[in-house]
């Protein structure tokens, strides 16, 4: 019984150690942008092997409302990298993306796939609230020229009887 604790107690620890190697802050983004108005945001990555990892991030799909800085690039042991997303909504709603980021490195060297983890991104884009007040203005100023329209016209009406 002590032997199969202690197996398990070793693959465990063995696979931790594996899926850390790349660190992702945030793992999931939610954030919100205007509509037709481009924004940043961005991930930051590390690695914790004792060796250089190349990392690469896919997108789990096509999005054309975003685009990634870097998708592929060499990260030292211990080194923070920043890569931004750019973002470009052209309509209101909600945006989901998903990236796979994998590092791949070489002890021995043969370069083979040490973890993959996945970034989730959740945008919902909005009205520009610049554009609220133009279009709220314009809306209002219409009806202040009906409403003098109309009075001007009643008064008129009013004058020839």
């Amino acid at each position: 019984m002590k032997w199969i604790i202690f197996l398990l107690a070793i693959f465990f620890l063995a696979s931790n150690v594996n899926a850390q190697s790349i660190g992702i802050i945030p793992a999931k983004s939610d954030i919100e942008v205007y509509t037709n108005q481009p924004a940043i945001t961005n991930i930051r990555l590390s690695q914790a092997a004792g060796y250089n990892e190349i990392i690469t991030i896919k997108p789990k799909g096509v999005y054309d409302w975003i685009s990634l800085e870097e998708t592929e690039f060499n990260l030292e042991p211990g080194v923070r990298k920043i890569i931004n997303l750019y973002i470009h909504t052209d309509k209101n709603g909600v945006y989901n993306a998903e990236f796979e980021i994998c590092a791949s490195g070489s002890e021995t060297g043969t370069l083979t796939v040490i973890a993959c983890t996945t970034h989730k991104l959740t945008v919902t884009s909005v009205t520009s609230p610049g554009t609220m007040v133009v279009a709220t203005t314009a809306i209002a100023g219409s009806l202040l020229f009906i409403s003098g329209l109309g009075f001007f016209m009643w008064r008129r009406s009013r004058q020839v009887l």
